[in-house]
């Protein structure tokens, strides 16, 4: 009796235990089941991600598709949507907006802003295609891959120029055509409850038109060229696309003739000397073109340079000193007397950190602030004490070192640490020398300074002196006398820049205007006279300038723009205008090209493009332009 009771209550407490696990398990069912169940949600989510990104696909080839067609600088429009069919899309009747496309198994309308709405799942005819190639092609033949699929199946198709196909209402059918021109290709498809469906296949591949015709352009830096293409594909035509460029080879010749291939347009560690350019430019069809053939230099790097009478110096940018030109007295320090006409490097252990040419001498500031001279010595120009020629540079004035060294015509002034001015030479036309080295009863503190047979500086206010030689005005202070110390010019206007020509004078102010004063016979003035002036006169108003040069008798100028300009005597071409007649005022030379520097003396100038290009013309009898040549130039010439 006493087992029966306890079965029975071992009993009920299992039918208990399996009625609490029931209710357990009917909540636990409800939860994951039914509409709002949890396997019903993941069902949702995941459906919903893959319609996000079958969305993100479509909106990326068509982000792709205008990226395309602005490098082809067009813009996009429905008739070209065709071009991202793949695989997995489907691009609709492109006739009117919206364009519905398939991608994957769902439905989407593209709007007249190329947005993209989901509205819903593919339930019809799927058309998808591929071709071969893939991409642009320079022959007349592509191959449509198609693959077609319809749940209900499919009861014909219709291929693009040819007759209606029956088939066996298959539900997925893969076939191609072949096409030989661009354009827009129709087929059409009727699954087996009659629905036709119409699938406007667009092929723009073919493109067998060559790039046009293309002049490449340099950038120099130093041993190193950056080359600007500047190639552009040819139009789209009707039976050709406008592929765009795809990449190009360069091709540099050298002066022996021997041709290098480079795949970058940055090309470095050139030799110097004078080379060729060329291109050819690949479109994405694999046409090609060959561009223009373009010369350019590859030069020594000037960092500084100075024009004498007749000879030049400059400094590279490792302060080594070259020279070239007029040598009869030693001026170019090579310790010889024999001309050089084309750029020559001066060996000489001296770290030159300034120079300056004078007539027919020549004088520099070493690293240590030392003074060095030589050349012609028949004034005591050179300050040694003596009146003999030295043919290499020598130390003067040990004891002291300087911060400026100006030669002169025939005289030559120096500026030491303490700002004590020192000169010695002819320092006017009256006198015959002054071999012994003076100092100047005053001090100058200047930002710039310039010497002919007088002297200019700006003191550190900008402001404007002179002094010197006066026959002609050129002091500018409304006199022609003489005068041993400076005096100031125009007080109340600041300048940036001085240069003292023979017997005449140019500045520019701080607002970039022109202003000239002194001797004026051959329009040196620029103010369209040849009438002298004795107190500065602003010229050529319109234009504001950033660098100037005197020479001799004429000067160069450099505007805000890089733009090049000339007026004054031109008997040896000097102005660079492809003529030898005077000019009284301003004009443009060598138009084109912008300038950084610009550098005269006598009747001979030189240039510094932007580019670090070298230019000289004018007057060239002792080989002074630097071209190899002792020809006369009336136009710039590239120096190598």
């Amino acid at each position: 009796m006493k087992k029966t009771k306890e079965n029975a209550i071992t009993l009920v407490a299992l039918v208990i235990t399996i009625v609490i696990l029931l209710i357990l398990a009917g909540i636990a069912i409800s939860n994951l089941l039914g509409e709002h169940g949890l396997i019903n949600q993941a069902k949702l989510g995941k459906e919903k991600y893959a319609i996000s990104a079958a969305k993100e696909k479509l909106e990326l080839e068509i982000t792709n598709l205008q990226v395309e067609q602005q490098a082809k600088g067009e813009s996009l429009t429905k008739e070209i949507l065709p071009k991202i069919n793949n695989d997995d899309i489907d691009v609709r009747d492109i006739s009117n907006f919206p364009v519905e496309v398939i991608c994957g198994k769902y439905k989407f309308e593209v709007d007249n802003n190329f947005q993209v709405k989901y509205i819903g799942e593919a339930d019809d005819t799927v058309i998808k295609y591929t071709t071969e190639p893939d991409n642009y092609t320079n022959q007349n033949s592509v191959k449509v891959m198609l693959k077609i699929s319809n749940p209900k199946g499919i009861k014909s198709i219709e291929k693009p120029g040819e007759e209606s196909e029956v088939v066996e209402s298959q539900t997925k059918i893969e076939t191609d055509f072949t096409v030989n021109k661009n354009g827009h290709y129709i087929l059409k498809v009727v699954d087996a409850k009659d629905k036709e469906v119409t699938k406007d296949i667009y092929i723009d591949l073919i493109d067998t038109l060559a790039p046009e015709k293309f002049t490449p352009e340099i950038q120099k830096n130093e041993k190193s060229i950056t080359v600007i293409e500047k190639g552009n594909d040819a139009e789209a035509t009707e039976e050709s696309s406008k592929s765009g460029i795809d990449h190009y080879e360069y091709y540099i010749i050298d002066s022996s003739n021997k041709e290098t291939k480079y795949e970058t347009n940055k090309i470095e560690n050139l030799e110097l000397g004078a080379y060729k350019l060329y291109l050819i430019a690949f479109d994405k069809a694999g046409n090609s073109k060959k561009s223009n053939t373009i010369d350019f230099k590859i030069s020594v790097p000037f960092k500084e340079m100075a024009v004498g009478g007749y000879h030049i110096l400059a400094l590279d940018n490792d302060n080594n000193l070259w020279a070239w030109g007029y040598n009869k007295f030693g001026q170019l320090g090579d310790g010889t007397t024999t001309n050089k006409t084309s750029p020559t490097k001066i060996e000489t252990n001296i770290n030159f950190v300034q120079l300056s040419a004078g007539r027919l001498y020549s004088a520099g500031i070493d690293n240590t602030g030392k003074l060095w001279t030589w050349g012609l010595n028949q004034f005591g120009q050179l300050g040694d004490g003596t009146t003999t020629n030295r043919s290499k540079p020598q130390k003067i004035m040990e004891d002291r070192t300087f911060s400026k060294v100006i030669a002169g015509d025939d005289w030559t002034l120096a500026i030491d640490n303490n700002n004590e001015i020192w000169y010695f030479g002819r320092k006017d036309y009256a006198t015959t020398n002054e071999t012994e080295i003076k100092k100047l009863d005053f001090k100058i503190e200047f930002s710039t300074i310039s010497v002919y047979s007088h002297y200019l500086y700006l003191d550190n206010q900008k402001k404007l002196w002179a002094g010197g030689c006066n026959y002609n005005g050129q002091v500018g202070d409304g006199t022609t006398t003489t005068k041993e110390n400076p005096v100031q010019i125009k007080p109340k206007i600041q300048f940036s820049q001085v240069s003292a020509g023979d017997r005449f004078s140019i500045a520019i102010d701080c607002d970039g205007n022109l202003w000239s004063w002194g001797k004026n016979d051959c329009g040196q003035l620029g103010d369209g006279t040849t009438t002298d002036k004795t107190s500065p006169e602003q010229i050529k108003t319109e234009t504001k300038f950033k660098q100037i040069s005197a020479g001799d008798v004429y000067c160069l100028a450099i505007d805000n723009e890089g733009n090049l300009w000339s007026w004054g005597r031109n008997y040896r071409g000097q102005l660079g205008d492809g003529t030898t007649i005077d000019k009284t005022s301003p004009i443009r030379v060598m138009e084109g090209i912008k300038f950084k520097k610009i550098y005269t003396r006598q009747s001979s100038s030189l240039a510094l493009d932007i580019n670090g290009n070298m230019w000289s013309w004018g007057a060239n009898s002792y080989g002074q332009l630097g071209d190899g040549t002792t020809i006369e130039r009336h136009t710039p010439v590239q120096i190598n």
